[in-house]
């Protein structure tokens, strides 16, 4: 059967014309400004990298408020089969686009960046405002190399966000401690006032040397504790504060606790007063101090020697024998480990 050469040309003409526009729309109908991966008629015979990835990460972290605007940033990684070329990179955002990102707003949704010699590149910034719903959801990211002829390339990277109304966490003021720097021996009063504009205060910790204390309430929005210190030095604190939503919240601080108190020297004994010439004197004290005792000396006729310590706090010299007879006067000295000097005699 002879088709009429006329209503051949008009059934081309029309197939050719539908087939265009159907492209068209396939693209148009489906991305907004940038189509992504796996659309063979978007793209041709496109193919995943072997070994490159899109990372992202968020200015806001994992969580958002409702129709918060947040910094996405981009980097592609490991993408060899775009080594040394331009590329596309974005969020392709039609409908339905990929994974969730039809349902955030972008600033841009598309931007080029060159891949170095190792397959990776710099980093690309995008603006991005959350949903007003709240729930978790997936931002897909498409990496195209488009290498000519019917030869394409693509890497992808997800990033799940929660978008929920955040929990203001406890929020601290008039820190407040009782002596800065503190003598060795006294005690420290930590105060704090601790507020919640959203729920209540549940727990009120403060962190000392490792071990962590539970602040009592005292009045109103003020948390106490009083701790005494065992040794010298920088004594770093941190407070922390729950409220009953979950959310902490920790503020820090230090104190400096020195030791500027004189050993103390007590109990004195003497073996024998008085002394028969040619007999040996035993003189014993009890010597203490906070930071402990560095040593103990007995200065006799003005020669200095070392008493030794027999037990606990309790120094000795025993071997004094004296070779005149009348008043033998003598002095001890004892020092601490900070340096501070004491005498008795």
């Amino acid at each position: 059967m002879k088709i009429n050469r006329k209503i051949s040309s008009f059934l081309i003409t029309t197939i050719l014309f539908l087939s265009v526009t159907g492209l068209v729309i396939a693209r148009t109908s489906q991305f907004n400004d940038f189509t992504g991966e796996g659309h063979s008629s978007c793209h041709g015979n496109i193919t995943e990298s072997a070994s490159g990835y899109v990372s992202l990460s968020s200015s806001s972290g994992s969580s958002v408020n409702p129709s918060e605007t947040f910094t996405i940033t981009i980097q592609i990684l490991s993408f060899s089969e775009a080594q040394g070329n331009n590329i596309v990179v974005g969020f392709p955002s039609g409908s339905p686009g990929r994974g969730e990102n039809k349902d955030f707003s972008f600033n841009t949704t598309q931007q080029s960046i060159s891949i170095d010699g190792s397959g990776s590149s710099i980093t690309l910034d995008f603006q991005v405002t959350a949903p007003a719903t709240e729930q978790t959801y997936t931002l897909h990211s498409d990496a195209i190399y488009r290498a000519g002829g019917s030869s394409s390339y693509f890497a992808h990277g997800d990033f799940n966000v929660t978008v929920e109304v955040q929990n203001t966490p406890p929020q601290f003021s008039n820190v407040v401690e009782s002596s800065d720097p503190l003598e060795l021996g006294q005690q420290e009063t930590f105060e704090v006032d601790v507020t919640d504009s959203e729920t209540t205060i549940d727990t009120v910790l403060i962190e000392l040397e490792g071990t962590n204390y539970t602040m009592s309430n005292t009045v109103g929005d003020t948390f106490q504790l009083n701790w005494t210190p065992s040794t010298i030095g920088i004594k770093n604190y941190i407070i922390y504060a729950n409220d009953t939503d979950g959310s902490w919240n920790s503020t820090s601080g230090s104190v400096n606790v020195i030791d500027t108190t004189l050993p103390n020297l007590t109990n004195l004994l003497e073996s024998a007063d008085p002394l028969e010439l040619g007999q040996t004197e035993t003189i014993q004290i009890n010597a203490t101090d906070l930071s402990g005792i560095s040593q103990v000396l007995i200065e006799i006729s003005s020669i200095n020697y070392t008493m030794v310590n027999i037990g606990g706090t309790i120094w000795e010299y025993d071997n004094w024998t004296p070779i005149t007879t009348g008043l033998k006067l003598y002095t001890i000295f004892t020092n601490d480990t900070e340096g501070n000097w004491n005498t008795l005699g």
